[in-house]
């Protein structure tokens, strides 16, 4: 497209500075009426008090009545405006450049000026701005935690209603066809970069928006909307013999599975590879930092607040959404790189196989729903309460595709099954407004959302507590077998000698073990724990025979003598003999 003709700049003879883009224009003051009464009907908004009147983009052109004025260096300020009324008034070079700069700015040299403002009819019409001017609401996409909101294209800059097919070299497939070319074209190259753009704000399971794909020679998005079958996606996601690189990917094949993909197979994961390698000692860390790091380019985070359900999309969010596949194939080798370089190959395998399980994806059934609320506070019955009204809500959700804390939050759920009220009032009494004295359980939303679904399906949630109630469910933690509690102060030394592990090999601690995975570990001694990936793998090799050593009595933590340069004591585990052992007895 040719170069956009710059307006003259403020101040200069019988030209108004030209209006920012976007901006409403107001009218003019008091007693301005009279010399211009066209004006005077236009409505006066908040921000265009005492401002000086402008003329509408198709009188610019024509000749003015204002007194002639001395011609002035570009720049200067009008006269008799403040500082910071020129500054606002004139059209910002970088406002141009976020916007696209691609199509002319309002009052510019070819600009629309018989076509008056509005909203447009059929398809490819540009929606209209919100009363105020405001920006369209956009929302988040996964793991993003910056507060960037994308501002609406101005009319104009929107794209066709159809989507283009290709933008910067970027291929867009919008029809079964194209699908099927570029699945062949994947297939062919043996891996590719796989990552999703999804809605998931009040729903259950998300609703996808794009689907990006690259490899060394090629680039795509998959419009999702424009083409529902998605079956040749789903053929190269469990194709064993097609590499999948992809970032923090185990939500995204979430969300294939739930639209019918089966597991998926040969798969890479940037973030986990990272955490196996102790970047940053970290489990989680950005693609940006990754990309930063590894590959030396810079991601950008323009539209990470895009609504990518909207449409058509605009070519800046195509070009922002097939930046995050664009470079995890590069990003995969140089991690395998250094994974060689540790020794850790075997790790990364190790770690990427639960991506490949079937048992990985799916929510569980409903009657195991209850075990995410779970505790060893509850009384056999009480759990056997939970277990029922946490299902009976599972189903609920997973018909509606609601999240589950829109029909019933989790702290009512195990509120309910610890009082297991037997009539209405009962069950109402901790949401209904009180005398003053005692307010309703939670914030008033929440209560008030809590009184609803009670009041609707009071009868049904009577009837499944105390049905509940009646078959009674042990303690079960985390796992499938029933564990005691373990005692905190021998939690804690496992703790210990955890953390001086993962020093030594420059990784977060959560990689080895967690906090659960100690105490499940500490709580079943003197026999193993069973399902506990800490006593498995080269999780086991490097810390988990320890601390059965620990438990055990045959070895302890030992913190050598300082050395006669001051430095830190040795710290290590010392093996006992017979004589030697240690008898740790607790209350």
């Amino acid at each position: 497209m040719g170069e956009t003709p710059h307006p003259p700049p403020p101040g200069e003879e019988g030209t108004p500075p030209p209006a920012a883009p976007g901006r409403s224009r107001g009218r003019p003051r008091a007693g301005a009426a009279n010399r211009d009464p066209e004006r005077a009907a236009e409505p006066r908004t908040r921000s265009d008090r005492g401002r000086r009147p402008r003329k509408r983009p198709d009188e610019r052109e024509g000749p003015t009545e204002s007194k002639p004025a001395e011609a002035k260096p570009a720049g200067a300020k009008r006269a008799g405006a403040k500082p910071s009324e020129a500054k606002r008034d004139g059209a910002k070079p970088s406002e141009a450049k976020r916007d696209g700069a691609k199509s002319d700015t309002a009052g510019s040299a070819g600009a629309k000026s018989e076509e008056a403002p509005g909203r447009q009819t059929g398809r490819g019409a540009s929606r209209p701005a919100r009363s105020g001017g405001s920006p369209r609401p956009t929302r988040r996409r996964r793991g993003d935690s910056a507060r960037e909101v994308r501002k609406p294209a101005p009319d104009g800059d929107r794209p066709s209603d159809r989507a283009p097919e290709g933008v910067a070299g970027v291929r867009v497939v919008a029809d079964e066809a194209a699908l099927r070319d570029l699945a062949a074209a994947i297939r062919s190259a043996g891996a590719f970069a796989l990552d999703t753009e999804f809605i998931p704000e009040h729903r259950l399971v998300p609703e996808l928006g794009l689907i990006q794909v690259a490899t060394d020679t090629l680039e795509a998005v998959v419009d999702p909307l424009a083409v529902p079958d998605l079956a040749p996606i789903f053929e190269l996601i469990a194709d064993p013999a097609v590499r999948k690189v992809v970032h923090s990917g185990k939500h995204d094949f979430e969300i294939f599975h739930a639209l019918g993909a089966g597991a998926p197979q040969n798969v890479f994961d940037t973030q986990v590879a990272a955490a196996v390698i102790g970047h940053q000692r970290k489990l989680q860390i950005a693609l940006r930092t990754l990309v930063a790091g590894f590959v030396g380019r810079e991601l950008s985070k323009q539209e990470q607040m895009s609504d990518w359900l909207a449409r058509p999309l605009a070519p800046r969010q195509i070009e922002y959404a097939i930046s995050d596949v664009r470079y995890l194939l590069p990003l995969e080798r140089k991690l395998r790189e250094r994974a060689r370089a540790l020794g850790r190959l075997g790790w990364l395998e190790e770690e990427m196989a639960p991506l490949s399980r079937e048992e990985s994806y799916g929510p569980p059934e409903p009657e195991d729903a209850y075990r995410a609320l779970d505790g060893p506070g509850f009384t056999p019955e009480q759990r056997g309460a939970l277990r029922a009204l946490a299902a009976w809500r599972e189903r609920r959700a997973r018909s509606s595709n609601r999240p589950r804390v829109k029909i019933l939050k989790d702290g009512v759920v195990r509120d309910l099954a610890r009082r297991t009220p037997r009539n209405h009032d009962q069950l109402l009494a901790p949401y209904r407004p009180g005398d003053g004295r005692r307010p309703p359980k939670g914030d008033p939303k929440t209560a008030a959302q809590t009184r609803g679904v009670l009041e609707k399906h009071g009868a049904e949630v009577l009837r499944l507590l105390r049905q509940g109630a009646a078959k009674p469910v042990a303690f079960t933690g985390s796992g499938k077998v029933e564990r005691r509690a373990a005692p905190e102060s021998l939690a804690l030394l496992l703790e210990t000698w955890l953390k001086l592990r993962a020093a030594e090999h420059g990784v977060a601690p959560d990689l080895l073990a967690t906090q659960e995975e100690l105490r499940a570990i500490a709580a079943a001694w003197p026999k193993e724990a069973k399902g506990i990936r800490t006593l498995a793998g080269y999780r086991r090799r490097i810390l988990g025979e320890d601390l059965l050593l620990i438990l055990s009595g045959k070895a302890v933590i030992q913190v050598g003598g300082v050395d006669r340069e001051g430095g830190r004591p040795p710290i290590r585990l010392a093996r006992l003999g017979m004589l030697g052992r240690l008898s740790l007895r607790f209350p």
